[in-house]
């Protein structure tokens, strides 16, 4: 039996708050309007629960068991507006609640967002507009609602047909080729036609793929019954939304062929670029997984009445919003490294996830069912504990005509794009430049941030670039585990490009586009960056075999303890400490040099006692020279080369720099990174002589 709105809440919660103008105005009117306000005991609320309220049973839930009785509870709720979040309606509010002592102390609280749903039959449906989640993304009605999708994109202007007739890559999987069930490996030979795409991780599982020896077997027919579920599903999707091909790398692609591969991965951006729609197995972690099958999603949510006007009520159903975030990194697909440009590169997609299925175009991202779809949007200022800046993969392009104006938001776009990419990894570990090459090679990049290109850097303001950091956690770790760092065995990239890492995520200290910080001062100087390319007419943005960059500025020579993360500074580098391997004859055991860092330090702040303080003197703390290792894994102080790279003149400790150490060559003036360090004073580097070096 379906209960009216009254009979959901007690009587206090209906005369004081829900049958109220101020609830009324909250659940209709603006959206910066009336907030709505109650006060109640914890008794009353407590009672109220266990007789069936279902608002003061949500209520409770933010209540300490230990809290008095009498305890004075204060509930405000006020509409929201989040701007990621779609359908556009009453989808989202603000509820604050304080506890206070009888005496007026306050004792509690809990601020935090909600959102809210109901069924399209409900009388709240016109201002209530996100539906409960769908998770039967196999069905019939599935399939409708992607259609209908495709039909309403092709009424958005700010986005291409799907249904123009593109040249077709090389080789393309035909579905319901003429005469038979079975499809069939084509080769287009230049024709025209209208194709999917797929985005999927591969797995440990092994499965047929093309190659030389099976590609005339492919060509006649492909087994569905032998094909990897993910792939059937895909060519199943395909056939019922009459799209006659389907391209998917496994089987397009000769797999033990290399001069094929790098062929076909330089035309990779054009693929997913042109094709109808991209087919995205977000959630399966194997491409024997497959993907059309019903999901299970369970959240508690508590109905409770929605006011539209005096005497007419509806429902809706809410809870807090952290439940109904869908956090794109979580996904299995999300750790593969190819997928990123996949996904970024499609005109449309159809991505399915771990609990539901979401639609993505130019016009924006919509959930089956129009349930609420909210990323995990850290620019709205939800979430403060993590990313600074928004990394969903929608946010992470700009129109090229907006990055010529704006430069700095288009390095910006860059770098929110390689901190995302940081945290997946390719199967081959040299494909970590080739698998962002089609994104490198968008024209908004190109001719914004161009032409020159560096192993994942761009020349425009190359230095700030260079003061890249690693981060052993995020949260999509558990609290107990961290990322290794390494650098691969074999060479994929110079040791000053981000790319030469792999275990973990890259972060820049700073965004381009944000009005609020002051520009940093370069103070060193950029004579020449060089790489060379593995293939430099067929993937300019890929894959390098080597690079040097020259760079001229003061060097400091100094102890590194990764353990304490401290940086103390030696002597100046004088003209005969040049080129020695072991730092120049004069080098102080680290023993001494901590002592006298010591010493220093208490020198420089007698009011700190480092007995109660003892990691006071640690590179941890805001007061001492921070040094980071590239690298996981070192625990021995080591001999480094600190070069200079920016200057924060707000700060007294505000110079950054990289960590080098020196590599053997006759001319005894090559180095290579192995870390970063921050917070150095000006004046231990100034009026030292400049050092022309190579980095490598």
């Amino acid at each position: 039996m379906v209960m009216e709105p009254r009979d959901l809440v007690c009587a206090k919660c209906w005369r004081d708050f829900f049958h109220t103008d101020a609830f009324e105005q909250c659940c209709t009117g603006p959206t910066d309007g009336a907030i709505v306000e109650a006060t109640s005991t914890v008794h009353e609320i407590r009672n109220a629960a266990l007789s069936g309220c279902t608002w003061c049973s949500y209520i409770n839930e933010f209540i300490r068991p230990s809290l008095d009785e009498e305890t004075r509870v204060t509930v405000l709720l006020g509409p929201s507006l989040i701007k990621s979040c779609t359908p556009e309606g009453r989808n989202t509010f603000r509820l604050s609640i304080s506890c206070h002592s009888p005496a007026g102390k306050w004792e509690a609280g809990a601020s935090l967002f909600l959102h809210a749903f109901t069924t399209a039959e409900d009388k709240a449906a016109e201002y209530v507009t996100a539906r409960p989640l769908r998770t039967d993304i196999g069905s019939e009605a599935a399939f409708c609602q992607i259609e209908a999708w495709l039909r309403e994109c092709e009424g958005h202007k700010c986005c291409p047909s799907s249904y123009t007739q593109v040249i077709l890559p090389t080789r393309i999987i035909e579905v319901s080729p003429p005469g038979q069930e079975e499809p069939r490996l084509l080769k287009s030979r230049g024709i025209r036609g209208v194709y999917a795409t797929l985005s999927y991780c591969w797995g440990a599982d092994p499965f047929q793929t093309l190659s030389k020896s099976n590609y005339a077997q492919f060509a006649e027919k492909l087994d569905m019954g032998t094909l990897p579920l993910t792939i059937r599903d895909a060519i199943t999707i395909t056939r019922k939304l009459c799209i006659p091909y389907i391209w998917i790398d496994a089987l397009c692609i000769i797999q033990d062929s290399e001069s094929d591969k790098m062929r076909e991965i330089s035309q990779m951006k054009d693929i997913y670029a042109s094709s109808a729609v991209t087919i995205v197995a977000a959630s399966s972690k194997g491409v024997s997984e497959g993907f059309l099958h019903d999901r299970h999603r369970s959240e508690i949510t508590y109905t409770i009445p929605f006011r539209i006007r005096p005497g007419l009520f509806g429902t809706m159903s809410v809870n807090e919003l952290d439940a109904a975030t869908y956090d794109e990194r979580l996904e299995p697909l999300a750790k593969r490294a190819w997928t990123m440009q996949e996904q970024i590169l499609a005109q449309r997609t159809i991505t399915f996830a771990t609990y539901t299925m979401l639609w993505s175009c130019k016009a924006g991202t919509r959930n089956f069912g129009n349930s609420l779809y909210f990323p995990h949007d850290l620019d709205a200022g939800y979430n403060d504990n993590d990313e600074k800046y928004d990394l969903n993969l929608s946010s992470l392009l700009i129109p090229e005509q907006e990055a010529k104006f704006d430069k700095d938001r288009a390095l910006s776009c860059w770098l929110r794009l390689v901190t995302a990419y940081s945290l997946r990894t390719a199967s081959v570990e040299c494909d970590k430049l080739n698998a962002i090459a089609g994104i490198a090679s968008l024209p908004s990049f190109i001719s914004s941030l161009g032409p020159g290109y560096f192993s994942g850097m761009w020349g425009y303001k190359l230095a700030r670039q260079l003061t890249w950091y690693t981060s052993d956690w995020h949260r999509t770790l558990s609290e107990d585990e961290s990322f290794d760092f390494y650098r691969p065995t074999t060479y994929r990239a110079p040791s000053w490009s981000w790319a030469s890492l792999e275990g973990g995520i890259i972060h820049f200290d700073f965004s381009f586009d944000d009005e609020d910080e002051p520009e940093p001062e370069i103070i060193c100087e950029i004579k020449e960056c060089l790489t060379t390319l593995k293939f430099p007419d067929l993937n300019p943005f890929g894959e390098v075999l080597s690079g040097c960059l020259r760079l001229s500025g003061p060097l400091r020579r100094a102890w590194l303890n990764p353990l304490t993360s401290n940086v103390i500074l030696l002597r100046d580098f004088t003209s005969e400490d040049h080129g020695c391997l072991d730092g120049g004859g004069a080098v102080i055991p680290y023993e001494e040099a901590w002592e006298k860092h010591i010493k220093d330090f208490k020198a420089d702040h007698p009011d700190i006692d480092l007995k109660e303080d003892p990691e006071a003197v640690y590179g941890t703390d805001d007061n001492n020279t921070n040094g980071r290792c590239d690298e996981s894994g070192a625990t021995q102080p080591v001999i480094v080369y600190c070069c200079p790279i920016t200057l924060d003149t707000s700060l007294t400790r505000g110079v950054t720099g990289l960590l080098l150490t020196l590599v053997s060559n006759e001319d005894g003036n090559l180095y290579k990174r192995i870390g970063r360090f921050t917070r150095g004073k000006i004046e231990d580097f100034e009026n030292l002589p400049k050092r022309g070096i190579c980095v490598v």
